[in-house]
C-alpha cells in the first residue's frame, strides 16, 4: 500500500509542475450492420520512443518480467489494430465490436 501512496504523491507533484506539453485524443466510430469499429489515436508532445528497443516489449515472450508495461500487452489482446506512429509519440488502436 505504501508503494501506491508514494507513486500517487509523486505523480501529483510532477503533474502540478508541468508548464508545457499536451496529450491529444482523436476518437472515431464507424458503425456497421453488426456493430462498428472504434478507432482511438493518442498523441503526446513528448519525443516518443522505439517500442522494439525498450525492455517492455519482448515478442513471443509471455513471461511477466516487470510490474509495469503490462498495458501494452493488454491492449494488444483486446484490439484488432495497434500501430505506433514514428517517432513513437502517437499510437492508433482499433477495436471492432458487435451487437450482443
Amino acid at each position: 500500500a505504501q508503494g501506491f501512496a508514494t507513486y500517487y504523491a509523486l505523480r501529483h507533484e510532477r503533474l502540478n509542475a508541468l508548464t508545457e506539453g499536451f496529450v491529444k485524443f482523436d476518437i472515431k466510430h464507424e458503425p456497421n450492420e453488426k456493430g462498428g469499429t472504434l478507432t482511438l489515436q493518442v498523441t503526446d508532445s513528448g519525443k516518443g520512443f522505439q517500442l522494439a528497443q525498450t525492455h517492455l516489449y519482448q515478442p513471443n515472450n509471455n513471461t511477466l518480467i516487470n510490474y509495469h508495461g503490462r498495458g501494452i500487452r493488454l491492449i494488444e489482446t483486446l484490439c484488432q489494430r495497434l500501430e505506433y506512429i514514428p517517432p513513437g509519440n502517437s499510437v492508433i488502436v482499433e477495436f471492432n465490436w458487435t451487437w450482443l
